[in-house]
């Protein structure tokens, strides 16, 4: 719906009509009477020559800001993990600077010779309508007793406590990357927050799990909830109060935004599924998750003030409908799932700050959703003092001002000086403690024997054992900062387990001509055996499907060449010291020599643990494979009984091989005993040839800070997401460890430059090439990336060598090309995905630190391919819509994101439009076929337009509204003070000076609670059951796999707005449910699916309420994607 009809719709839109409603005037003076200079109020503006980052050396921050070193004396420049040394390289974005100055002299010209932009001297002000004062926590059922706790807690806290424990200590002030300080007279504890959604950041022994993007592409509610849990369990062991993540914001809406692979897909469902799943997981471990990042935050270009020389982060300007339906859903879920923090993101909405937004954090977050927890900001996200706390902001991170480690902090003693002059009410600061306090008592972090009170035990600045316990000061006092503490689990329980099965059911096949994979470890196949012996007579293949019974071990490594390119003149050479094979890799080091751990990162196991479940493919091992699988399969009558399994002591456990005492077992590889005989065969000796730098190594998974930089394979995207790789096992190392090294000649060329003679790919029986697309965080910039991609191409000319290795592959012999990309979303495939030569294609996403293991697992089919996509992969860039482009120049001041496509993003803007894709949202092929059958809708509550009204809330105590004395606030005598470190305490009783405090519109009449709250998530009605959904699948296949059986819904035709008399249109379809099941061969199960009241519902402006249309009926469709609807049913 327009967002001028929305608004004009509503008495209480998301935003305000400006023809109609005066603008608030600017608080800022009001702000600095009570002693902050720098204040700004919630729909406020930088002044436009105010300059953040003096033009200088640039250093990091763990958010994706950038500040310079000049302020800084000698004794203050910011310290750094040793391991960042060369972080400054990643900043050089003088040039970037540059051309935005440029633009906004371009703009300043345009206002002054034409008049025609709408922005004169400085920004509009804010369009979000006010919504005060902010509601007080502890109205939600499951959070009673924690509040009733927190409230005895806090009332004992004096003023400078409650502050404390508001505001963070500054960057680098203490070992997380925040920190809050503590209120050591009642016993709560600073708190530690740290990144991030995929594991651990700037911490030894963690797991770097595959991304969220790849965990959305599984499907699997299993592995999102166990993968939060593993995360969580880490963060308890590294002392971790808060984790940052999960992710779910930007949803996907601009398709080359660089941290879309962070969030788990471009559909509100899936995503709030998957972070729903994900933030239980986390919390049953005890640690607080972070939804992040509210909201709208959809691209890294002009995300945040003066990063990309301006001096306003970009507004995404959005209705109100389309907020609801699409990029709040995601947060409801994680509200209702329990959630205990949630991040307000850098840009503005509507043209006011998200930290300040008082319409998103009081009127939607805490009031209409029943948020319970904590809001933090985004790392220096926040741009005001007083009006971001009366706006809703609960905590302040890292908890400098404006500048980074400027020690001048818009809260801290600022806050407290707020208070007492009484611009701040108390109930408002006793709020903010309050629910960081119930929050933590929420989710258990009282309970000694589990939290520590030492408080973390890594330091995210060194990876020395001793450091400074206070980096970024002029403090001397050195520590025990890293205990090394291994998080990653043991035998069956290590998260290595955990993340190559995300990552190998992450893995998407979009192509298989001929069924070309699964591969086999001899190479030869049904498919691509030669018609006749080389050595004279018709080749006689064996029997098809029949197993040996006794068949021989895997065997070792394959051959492998890598020599240079240029320079080889043979293809039958062992591996190069450059390039090691996994049974081969060099110790590497990272720890202290004198720590306790040991001085080696050894290997994980890269022989798979499941051996093939096919039958069908010739030699398949079936040594130790569970019965469950062996009798999911298939076999014709008349062949041997599959199960007979010959005993063999080499595969009864991991630790039935032979260790090294010197490598815990979980590490070991598997060490093949000596064949003593080998099977003879008619056939030559099979040729695979792997092709491209995202295949190998490179330079090592951690040469650049960040993963800021697109070298070797990729594992995740860049910025405050990624993590340090322990260990990253890469393509061609799986690829070796499969291969049957007396059957198959590998030949490896890890470069994306194809040198080497035509002949030789031609004489290549299968080629194997590996590229990618990389991006990420706004604040690194490589090769010329910023953040946001520049188009969704392949980079580092993939698609050049795709063409050219497939235009040549095994050209006389019946060759094969197998295209793996790796990519932080969808990736323009046209110009050689319909070549002949290309048989199949695997979107691998972002896959951690198992990548080569999980490929290998699905190549050669020991499991199954039940990856689908969790994105639209369009033909072209334009494709995707107007909307979906990135914004690279900016339009005006501030640059205006206009949300003009409302809910059409993705699959919903191809429907609209009639675009055929070349993969669907929800697309993906499996090694086995599946049916549908008998779909039965059951209604289980009749249609009605509203929600039950809102559920009253519960009593909540008075609070003593008394101000504190002043003097009780001073900082303590002989105290001394740490620089840039931030306290709660002010200098004299005379900085408090009191005056009428000019509150914001609509502060003092108060609001009326939403109809749609009442609830954790919103009205408890809204997911209520009102529809029940059977759905048969079988597999008709003759192996196990696993499905993913998608629910879509239609609504009505016609339907008009009771509230507003307007038609209000729908997408042609939206997911609503989803199911990831494993079905044995020929196996028949019946899934149930429930459809809530919001399910069948959209967000009325004019009601201010959910609505479910009455008239007319709703088309439930079951497929296998978004244009496979197999079944269909009318309700």
């Amino acid at each position: 719906m327009p967002r001028q009809k929305d608004d004009l719709g509503s008495r209480e839109g998301l935003l305000q009509n400006t023809d109609r409603s005066p603008l608030r005037a600017s608080l800022e003076e009001a702000y600095r009477s009570s002693g902050d200079e720098e204040d700004l109020d919630e729909l406020d503006y930088l002044p436009d020559g105010d300059e953040v980052h003096p033009r200088g050396r640039k250093v990091y921050d763990d958010k994706g800001i950038t500040y310079s070193t000049l302020p800084f004396t000698q004794n203050q420049k910011p310290a750094r993990r040793s391991r960042l040394r060369n972080i400054r390289g990643l900043f050089r974005l003088s040039r970037k600077c540059a051309l935005w100055t440029v633009a906004v002299i371009g703009v300043v010209a345009l206002l002054g010779f034409s008049g025609a932009w709408v922005y004169k001297s400085k920004p509009i002000d804010g369009q979000s309508p006010p919504w005060y004062p902010s509601p007080r926590g502890g109205t939600g059922s499951n959070w009673l007793e924690s509040y009733r706790k927190a409230e005895e807690m806090v009332n004992k806290m004096s003023l400078v406590e409650m502050v404390n424990i508001t505001t963070g200590t500054g960057w680098q002030q203490n070992l997380c990357v925040g920190n809050t300080g503590p209120a050591n007279s009642v016993g709560f504890p600073s708190l530690c927050l740290q990144d991030g959604p995929l594991g651990i950041r700037f911490a030894d022994h963690i797991t770097a799990f595959p991304a969220g993007l790849t965990v959305g592409a599984t499907w699997s509610r299993d592995l999102m909830y166990r993968r939060g849990k593993a995360l969580g369990e880490e963060a308890r062991l590294k002392g971790i109060n808060v984790l940052l993540g999960p992710s779910m914001g930007p949803l996907g809406k601009v398709v080359a935004g660089g941290r879309n692979w962070e969030g788990f897909g471009a559909d509100p469902v899936l995503q709030g599924v998957a972070a729903a799943e994900t933030i239980v997981g986390i919390q049953d471990e005890g640690v607080m998750a972070t939804a992040k990042h509210y909201i709208v935050n959809e691209q890294e270009h002009f995300r945040q003030s003066f990063e990309w020389g301006l001096p306003n982060a970009i507004s995404s300007n959005v209705d109100d409908r389309t907020l609801h339906e699409l990029y709040l859903w995601p947060f409801a879920e994680s509200i209702k799932a329990g959630v205990a923090s949630v991040m307000c993101s850098y840009n503005q909405v509507n043209n006011s700050y998200a930290c300040g937004n008082s319409k998103l954090l009081n009127g939607i977050l805490k009031d209409e959703l029943g948020f319970q927890g904590f809001v933090q900001s985004d790392w220096l996200g926040q741009r005001s003092g007083v009006a971001s706390a009366l706006a809703g902001l609960d905590m302040t991170m890292p908890g400098d001002g404006l500048h980074w480690q400027d020690g001048q902090s818009l809260w801290g003693g600022t806050l407290t000086q707020a208070v007492l002059n009484g611009s701040i009410p108390m109930e408002r600061i006793h709020d903010m403690a309050t629910r960081i306090v119930a929050t933590w008592y929420q989710l258990g972090q009282d309970n000694k024997t589990m939290w520590s009170e030492e408080g973390p035990n890594f330091s995210s600045w060194t990876n020395d054992e001793i450091g400074k316990i206070h980096h970024g000061s002029d403090d001397k006092m050195l520590g025990v900062v890293n205990k090394f503490v291994d998080t990653m689990g043991t035998g069956d329980a290590y998260h290595g387990w955990l993340a190559r099965e995300i990552a190998q059911e992450g893995i998407v096949l979009v192509k298989n001509v001929n069924k070309t994979l699964p591969l086999t470890p001899k190479g030869w196949t049904d498919y691509n055996k030669p018609l006749y012996n080389p050595n004279g007579g018709k080749f006689q293949p064996p029997v098809a499907g029949v197993p040996t019974k006794n068949p021989t071990k895997p065997k070792p490594a394959a051959k492998t060449t890598t020599e240079p390119i240029a320079e080889q003149t043979s293809t039958d050479v062992s591996l190069s010291e450059s390039h090691p094979t996994a049974t081969d890799v060099p110790a590497v080091d990272p720890y202290p020599a004198d720590s306790s751990q040991p001085t080696e990162v050894p290997q994980l196991p890269t022989v798979p643990d499941v051996p093939p479940t096919d039958p069908y493919q010739a030699d398949a091992d079936v040594h130790s494979v569970d019965p469950d699988v062996l009798n999911s399969v298939i076999y014709p009558s008349d062949l041997p009984d599959p199960t007979e399994v010959v005993p063999d002591p080499y595969q009864s456990s991991h630790d039935a091989y032979p260790a090294d005492p010197q490598i815990p077992k979980r590490h070991q590889l598997r060490q093949e005993p000596s064949a003593t005989t080998k099977p003879p065969t008619a056939l030559p000796t099979f040729n695979v040839a792997i092709f491209g730098e995202d295949a190998g190594p490179g330079k090592g998974p951690n040469a650049c800070d960040d993963r800021g930089c697109n070298q070797g394979t990729l594992g995740s995207g860049w910025g405050s997401g990624a993590v340090d790789f322990i260990y990253l096992i890469t393509p061609i190392e799986g690829l070796q460890l499969n291969f049957d090294k007396d059957a198959v000649n590998i030949s490896v060329y890890d470069t994306n430059a194809l040198a080497v003679s035509p002949e030789t790919v031609e004489d290549q029986d299968l080629c194997i090439v590996f590229v990618n697309a990389d991006g990420g965080e706004g604040y690194i910039a490589s090769d010329g990336i910023k953040g946001d991609r520049n188009d969704l191409y392949l980079q580092n000319n993939g698609d050049e060598l795709i063409k050219k290795v497939a235009s040549s592959c095994g050209k006389h012999k019946n060759g094969a090309t197998i295209v793996v990309v790796h990519a932080i979303g969808p990736v323009i495939l046209e110009g050689w995905i319909d070549m002949p030569e290309v048989k199949a294609v695997l979107l691998a996403n972002l896959p951690g630190e198992e990548s080569g293991n999980a490929l290998a697992n699905v190549l050669f089919g020991w499991v199954d391919a039940s990856g689908r996509l969790p994105y639209t992969v369009g033909k072209t860039q334009e494709d995707y819509g107007e909307g979906a482009q990135v914004l690279y120049y900016p339009n005006g001041v501030v640059p205006q994101q206009n949300f003009d496509e409302g809910l059409y993003i993705d699959y919903r803007h191809f429907d609209k439009y009639e675009i055929e894709p070349r993969y669907e949202f929800g697309y993906g092929l499996s090694y086995t076929d599946f049916g549908y059958s008998i779909l039965v809708l059951q209604e289980m509550k009749p249609k009605s337009a509203l929600p039950a009204p809102r559920p009253a809330d519960p009593y909540l105590p008075p609070i003593d509204t008394a101000i504190p004395d002043p003097s009780t606030a001073l900082f303590p005598e002989a105290f001394r003070k740490l620089k840039g470190y931030i306290y709660p305490y002010i200098s004299s009783v005379d900085d408090v000076k009191k005056g009428e405090y000019p509150y914001p519109d609509g502060y003092t009449t108060g609001q009326t609670p939403s109809a749609a709250g009442g609830g954790e998530g919103g009205n408890p009605d809204l997911y209520e059951i009102y529809l029940q959904v059977k759905i048969t699948v079988n597999n008709v296949g003759y192996r196990a796999g696993k499905e993913v059986v998608q629910l879509y819904v239609s609504f009505p035709e016609h339907v008009v707005d009771p509230f507003t008399g307007e038609k209000v249109e729908f997408p042609v379809r939206v997911l609503r449910q989803f199911e990831k099941v494993n079905l044995r061969a020929r196996e028949v199960r019946t899934l149930t699916f429930h459809l809530t009241r919001k399910d069948l519902s959209y967000w009325s402006v004019g009601a201010q309420n959910w609505v479910m249309p009455t008239k007319g009926k709703f088309t439930v469709g079951i497929g296998r994607s978004s244009r496979d609807i197999r079944m269909e049913d009318k309700w």
